[in-house]
């Protein structure tokens, strides 16, 4: 098992190497943008009776990685599917549960205990600044929301919000990140992911073809993806830009 616990150099000349080849950028965004440390535990304390249905949420989410059903009203019949064979509820229930009580708590408890890492309006600065493009592609809906609710200013990436709303599909299902990409007019392997979760993030972007870095969290590293603290790779992606003023006439 790999550690990530100190950058080596193997990594951040690896990490260097994405980040001058790199056109676009796609970031995650819980645990990625924002350190979601005992967020679980933070969405049940406020709403203590609701605690087996954010579980059936967790569950379905789990069982439903990677899948792709092509749209949005397949994805969510089958992830309220899911909840109800857990629950018991029904899936109509379930649906006004998820997007009328559920996602507006998610974003409350953000605003309440969540910011963003240190540096990051510096780094979206530093990005656009050398004309990388950035997207933020989420597995929650309510991405604009939820990043208004942390203190980020969603209008950094334009139109570029994206979650299973937008393509019926659940990370690491390859075609998202494509999309993404062709969006920005990329070929795969200029489109670098930035996320915390190996079995969602980097393994999408393994399979789409794109590199990957992880940022270092609470999950032990499995795989050999350069893996840094949120303070490394931002120096490392300063640094990088500064000394090859990324080139973008490949």
């Amino acid at each position: 098992m790999k550690s990530c616990t100190c950058v080596k150099s193997i990594s951040s000349a690896l990490s260097a190497h994405y980040i001058e080849r790199c056109k676009a950028v796609i970031f995650d965004l819980d645990g990625t943008l924002f350190d979601s440390k005992h967020l679980a535990l933070r969405l049940v304390a406020a709403a203590p009776f609701d605690m087996f249905t954010i579980r059936a949420e967790r569950q379905a989410r789990q069982e439903l990685a990677g899948c792709d059903f092509g749209t949005a009203d397949r994805y969510y019949d089958a992830f309220f599917g899911v909840m109800s064979r857990i629950t018991k509820k029904t899936s109509s229930a379930l649906r006004h549960w998820y997007f009328d009580r559920y996602m507006p708590l998610f974003c409350n408890v953000l605003q309440q205990y969540y910011s963003p890492r240190p540096g990051t309006a510096e780094l979206f600065d530093a990005l656009a600044g050398v004309s990388i493009n950035m997207a933020v592609y989420s597995d929650y809906p309510n991405v604009w929301q939820r990043l208004t609710a942390i203190g980020i200013e969603p209008d950094v990436f334009g139109d570029d919000l994206y979650s299973p709303d937008d393509f019926g599909a659940q990370k690491p299902a390859p075609r998202p990140f494509l999309t993404i990409a062709d969006t920005f007019g990329c070929r795969p392997e200029h489109v670098l992911v930035v996320g915390d979760r190996e079995d969602t993030d980097g393994a999408g972007a393994e399979a789409a073809g794109m590199p990957y870095i992880r940022i270092a969290g609470h999950r032990k590293a499995v795989h050999p993806y350069p893996c840094f603290t949120w303070d490394a790779w931002t120096a490392l992606a300063h640094s990088t830009i500064e000394r090859c003023s990324v080139s973008h006439a490949m």
